[in-house]
């Protein structure tokens, strides 16, 4: 058996024993990871053997276009953690597990492709064009509005002590550290690489569906579908409520 081969069926036995603890007597019916028959196609899974050090050393060739064409990066997170992700409703968990994926992928390093060297400058940079893309913004528009909010919250600090209770300045200091919180630029990039996976993932499932057409059942590629989908409007939308609710912040820190 092949390596490729060997990780299919490692992902499969591991996504096939998740399901059969959560359902050990098999109360919600059949599920083909875990009954027989079933049929291959009802047993993908996507997004195996993810590592965020190959995501983002993929994306970097990718965006400077160094010995590929046509490219799409390997997979930082599983398929569980898309899964996650999309099953947490509480702000509180959500934010745990996007700082837990943006632990992941805070790692930098230098990479040789061929006779080509990239620095990690150059690999970060190549990150953040991937999340002003995403986001429809420029590179740069990020980094200065957090600036500019930082330089704005120490001013109205600065003169809210000359002129507010004790218990008021702490009131404001918390609503500013908040603000700042929320656009920490790791949880933006995580985003931003989530949607990105997401998005390959619905395109490839898409042409599965399409090239099965009705010679076989396409439940779990539908399904697959639609937990990409899921993600991707969830991490972009998140992300856009976030950067909605930080402009507004940084407007009333200049006009306070």
């Amino acid at each position: 058996m092949d390596a490729h081969a060997q990780l299919s069926e490692a992902a499969v036995n591991e996504e096939a024993m998740r399901r059969y603890e959560a359902d050990p007597e098999g109360t919600k019916g059949y599920d083909a990871f875990v009954n027989e028959p079933a049929e291959p196609q009802a047993r993908v899974v996507q997004f195996k053997d993810p590592d965020p050090v190959n995501f983002i050393a993929d994306n970097d060739r990718i965006l400077n276009n160094i010995n590929t064409s046509n490219g799409r990066q390997r997979p930082a997170f599983s398929d569980h953690f898309l899964n996650r992700f999309l099953a947490a409703n509480e702000n509180a968990e959500i934010e745990d597990i996007i700082d837990e994926a943006t632990e992941g992928l805070n790692v930098q390093f230098t990479n040789t492709i061929g006779d080509t060297v990239r620095t990690v400058e150059d690999i970060d940079a190549s990150i953040d064009r991937l999340t002003a893309s995403v986001f429809l913004d420029d590179v740069t528009d990020f980094a200065t509005k957090i600036e500019e909010m930082k330089y704005s919250g120490e001013e109205i600090l600065g003169n809210a002590v000359k002129r507010l209770p004790e218990d008021k300045m702490l009131e404001l200091s918390n609503a500013m550290t908040k603000a700042l919180e929320v656009m920490k630029p790791g949880r933006r990039r995580t985003r931003a690489v989530l949607s990105t996976q997401a998005g390959g993932g619905l395109v490839d499932v898409s042409r599965a569906i399409e090239l099965i057409g009705d010679t076989a059942d396409t439940a779990r590629q539908q399904q697959l579908a639609v937990k990409n989908l899921g993600t991707l409007l969830k991490a972009v939308g998140e992300q856009k409520y976030i950067d909605g609710y930080s402009l507004n912040m940084s407007k009333l820190m200049k006009n306070t």
